[in-house]
């Protein structure tokens, strides 16, 4: 499987940077880019048995000999082979078929290495004081909470924070740790360290993340060390790094809906 996910791999990088010069610059027609209805049939047939209700809304041949792109109705856009065993996102990304849906296939070890940074981090951040954090309560009854590591200078970490009212009016608290991606010494480092080291923090990291705050002082007490340690054990690479409050890892920005999806509120 390992062996067909890396060629399927290569098969999908040549359909994606190849498929728009072969469709302009070699000027192929329509009918040399059509699927015969049998093809469409038997991918419709063996993705069938994994993804129920899997139907094609468009199908047609790409350079790659015997890989087909295939917009799913209501799904993903994916490059797919007849048999149903090469199947690659856009991006060049293995996925596969599991509980009805498609999800990023994952390599054993790192899967294994996955639960194990899992389970840590549960235990590991919801023992962590809240005075060594940033937390915005949620509003009323608590439904869940999630942790973020996050940088000041990080576009995406704005746009995270300018939802926090709305998942605190959800019932989500938002417990922040810094993540400055320069490292623990520079401007990044600096900013944070001024909203740890603030008599309301909340309102300081606001107020940075909005471009202001730089008059605040910086104390010489703060965790952004600590924190960077964690950002290491956790294999975090970009910010915003979040995670659910049983430890699950979440890549990426997310939305104030989708984030109370997956904590099931």
């Amino acid at each position: 499987m390992k062996s067909s996910i890396k060629k399927a791999g290569t098969f999908a990088l040549m359909a994606a940077m190849g498929f728009g010069l072969a469709m302009g610059a070699q000027g192929q027609s329509a009918e040399l880019m059509a699927v015969d209805e049998k093809i469409k049939a038997k991918i419709t047939e063996n993705m069938s048995k994994s993804v129920p209700g899997f139907a094609i809304q468009h199908i047609s041949r790409t350079p790659a000999e015997g890989l087909y792109s295939v917009q799913v109705e209501q799904g993903p856009k994916v490059f797919i082979n007849a048999e149903g065993t090469f199947i690659i996102n856009e991006q060049g990304q293995a996925i596969v078929p599991e509980n009805g849906s498609f999800v990023a296939w994952m390599d054993p070890v790192e899967r294994r290495l996955e639960e194990e940074i899992q389970r840590i981090a549960k235990t590991t951040l919801n023992k962590i004081p809240e005075d060594e954090l940033i937390v915005y309560p949620a509003k009323g009854e608590k439904k869940g909470q999630i942790f973020v590591f996050t940088d000041v200078d990080c576009g995406f970490c704005v746009k995270l924070h300018r939802q926090v009212p709305q998942m605190n009016e959800m019932g989500i608290e938002v417990r922040y740790l810094a993540f400055p991606r320069s490292g623990p010494v520079g401007a990044s480092a600096d900013k944070l360290a001024r909203a740890f080291c603030a008599d309301d923090r909340g309102k300081a990291l606001t107020e940075l993340k909005n471009g202001g705050g730089m008059e605040r002082d910086i104390c010489a007490e703060h965790p952004i060390q600590e924190h960077l340690k964690l950002v290491r054990a956790f294999g975090l690479r970009g910010t915003p790094g979040i995670f659910l409050q049983d430890g699950t890892k979440i890549a990426g920005y997310r939305s104030a809906e989708e984030l109370a999806a997956l904590l099931n509120i």
